[in-house]
């Protein structure tokens, strides 16, 4: 066998073995300060016509702790939209609150069929490799038991941040930090607001991950408008801990995503069909021969909310 050959085969099987099937968490957002709040920004309705309104601001325990005593000794209760003080608090004692107030008002001449969605988003300096990693954490506190949308967009394909990747963000300690996980394998891809009819599970192409956001679409149970609170503390994404056979295989498994072409294993060739006829606007979604039911119950989709409420085409770039 020829020297170069085995160079080759051997910086090869030396790729394989040094994998890493464990990796360590990779932090998407960590507040700790005004500059971490500042890498987010907001989007909304209100870009084509709509009243729905919102902030980011930096907090910390000790105004929890603040606010607590104030409460307790006037035996007042909260706002429905602000989180109370509880425990345990983030780990650095500071996050970022994203609230406001939704709306499904319009203006005069909106270009909107129906409003009623807010989000933020981080979108990265440079895009991440996560190929061995499994899950989004989010750190979070909701005021009210809203739910969310988490999205995902890659530098993959062609579309810009009309590509994303969604599943639902749903706290279920509402006024209590919480940690919820979303599963890579569950996302699902939509492209301007139409949800591909191709779905293939786990095929995220998570060697470019470019931007993370939340959305809150309003639904019917929520009313016309009011106020919301989400307090995030960090995004992280992490992996399963593996070992044995079920560790070689993942090790095989990015052996051979870091050897292939990511355009064909991931991108063009493997591209989700986009589905012209059918959308979420029926309640159900057709998806390799299984009903994908709407990701939040009460939705009512159509092509421009849809792109609102998925975030994908709000003015600014989000995921």
């Amino acid at each position: 066998m020829p020297p170069r050959i085995l160079q080759n085969l051997f910086r090869r099987i030396d790729k394989f073995l040094s994998i890493d099937v464990n990796p360590d968490p990779v932090p998407i957002s960590s507040i700790r300060s005004l500059a971490d709040v500042q890498k987010w920004r907001v989007f909304s309705d209100a870009t084509f016509g709509g009243a729905s309104r919102g902030s980011l601001e930096l907090r910390s325990a000790d105004q929890d702790e603040q606010v607590s005593r104030t409460a307790s000794s006037s035996a007042a209760s909260t706002s429905q939209g602000s989180p109370r003080s509880s425990l345990p608090a983030p780990e650095h004692h500071t996050y970022m609150r994203f609230s406001g107030r939704y709306s499904t008002a319009l203006s005069e001449g909106s270009t909107l069929l129906r409003a009623g969605y807010i989000g933020c988003n981080n979108v990265l300096p440079k895009s991440l490799d996560l190929s061995l990693h499994d899950f989004l954490e989010f750190r979070i506190r909701s005021g009210i038991d809203h739910t969310y949308v988490a999205s995902v967009r890659t530098d993959n394909y062609t579309g810009g941040d009309e590509e994303v990747w969604q599943a639902p963000l749903r706290p279920s300690r509402p006024g209590e930090w919480e940690s919820v996980n979303i599963p890579f394998n569950e996302l699902i891809y939509t492209v301007r607001g139409k949800v591909g009819s191709n779905q293939s599970g786990g095929r995220m192409p998570r060697h470019a991950v470019m931007a993370v956001g939340i959305t809150l679409p309003v639904t019917k149970e929520m009313g016309e408008e009011g106020d919301f609170c989400l307090d995030i503390a960090s995004v992280e994404v992490k992996a399963e801990h593996l070992q044995g056979g079920a560790a070689q295989q993942k090790a095989f498994q990015g052996y051979l995503s870091s050897h292939e072409d990511p355009k064909t294993v991931d991108g063009f060739a493997s591209r989700p069909k986009i589905s012209n006829s059918r959308s979420l606007r029926g309640g159900e979604e057709v998806i390799g021969g299984r009903k994908l039911r709407k990701q939040v119950e009460g939705m009512h989709l159509n092509a421009q909310s849809r792109r609102g409420l998925s975030g994908l085409r709000t003015g600014v770039e989000i995921c």
